[in-house]
């Protein structure tokens, strides 16, 4: 067999070069090039430092990052019947995940870094799948209603899917009649379990219940956001008291929904862990559908910051049914609402 043509490169010195350039600076000039503007210049100040470099951070260096498949052949990842404790932790800290992504991190560092969201249609677990497909519709409502909007920048919001699906072809009349489904299940196991009184039954009563609270929040949840895209009368005036008052009554129960959850968020499992120690989290399973620059680290918000942070949405969509009576966004900042805003 031939021996491949030896490469050879043309390597030249240009470290007086680049000196003798530097001198022609004044202080605090810099030079600017079509092939290294902003973007990478900070890419380069990032490069090799912990906190700003995702590729330096090993939590174990001798850890294996499984993906999906690799993790269901290793039995590290439950697709038919996923414990309650398990599932309370999936649940919150898929709100972790969430929340971190809205602060401007991408979905591929934050939401799918949950195994589960990638192959949603795999999940056996009723009570999961419905929670997975409803929770991935959510976070596709509100990707499209943040970029209708366009009140983001590039570095305040990144809408990039990476390739992964997020249940779109899912009608919405069928993700809600799934969670619904799981919910009625849960009341009749809770019904079953009231009789015993029992600490293990009193116990499993608190895990049922913080299982259906979060299925109910999540039903919730996406009720109202699609309640900001409703259309329903040509009576503008009607439509809109209608409907301002339908999603003040949706926040109600959201907000009652994530209270009872931080009271019982010390029920999922992997509480107080780190990611990788949670099942079906992998933090650096897409580090290489990233882009070629130095992603920068990605903390999770905990589990009750991201519930907090939720509660505090609520307030924030029941302050702004308040303002109903402009017809655009400028005309509404003239007015007292100004003030009321800025609390936030």
């Amino acid at each position: 067999m031939a021996r491949p043509p030896e490469v050879v490169y043309s390597w030249r010195d240009i470290t007086s070069d680049f000196k003798a350039s530097v001198k022609d600076l004044e202080l605090g000039e810099l030079a600017h090039d079509d092939l290294f503007g902003l973007f990478e210049a900070m890419s380069a100040i990032e490069m090799m430092d912990p906190k700003m470099d995702a590729g330096m951070h090993h939590t174990n260096g001798n850890r294996k990052i499984l993906n999906f498949d690799q993790a269901v052949r290793a039995e590290k990842l439950e697709l038919k019947k996923v414990n309650h404790d398990q599932f309370i932790g999936i649940v919150d800290n898929s709100i972790a995940c969430l929340v971190t992504w809205l602060e401007g991190h991408s979905l591929a560092q934050t939401v799918f870094i949950n195994l589960y969201a990638q192959q949603p249609q795999r999940i056996e677990d009723r009570n999961l799948k419905a929670f997975i497909t409803i929770f991935l519709k959510v976070i596709d409502l509100i990707k499209d209603y943040i970029n209708q909007a366009s009140v983001f920048e590039e570095e305040d919001f990144q809408p990039l899917v990476y390739g992964f699906r997020l249940a779109s072809e899912i009608p919405e009349a069928k993700a809600l009649a799934l969670i619904k489904e799981s919910e009625e299940d849960l009341m009749k196991e809770m019904k079953n379990s009231v009789s015993s009184a029992s600490a293990e039954e009193s116990h499993k009563l608190k895990e049922i219940s913080a299982v259906h609270t979060r299925l109910r929040f999540f039903r919730h949840f996406y009720q109202l956001l699609l309640k900001f895209n409703r259309r329903e009368s040509s009576n503008v005036s009607v439509n809109a008291h209608s409907l301002i008052e339908d999603i003040l009554k949706s926040t109600h129960v959201c907000r009652e929904a994530l209270n009872s959850c931080l009271q019982t968020i010390s029920l999922g499992s992997g509480y107080g862990a780190e990611e990788i120690e949670i099942m079906g989290f992998e933090p650096q399973v897409n580090q290489r559908l990233l882009p070629p620059t130095f992603p920068r680290y990605t903390q999770l918000r905990s589990r009750a910051d991201a519930i907090s942070n939720l509660i505090q949405l609520m307030d924030r969509l029941k302050a702004m049914c308040k303002i109903k009576d402009h017809t655009n966004f400028h005309a509404a900042l003239v007015i007292n609402e100004t003030s009321m805003f800025s609390i936030y």
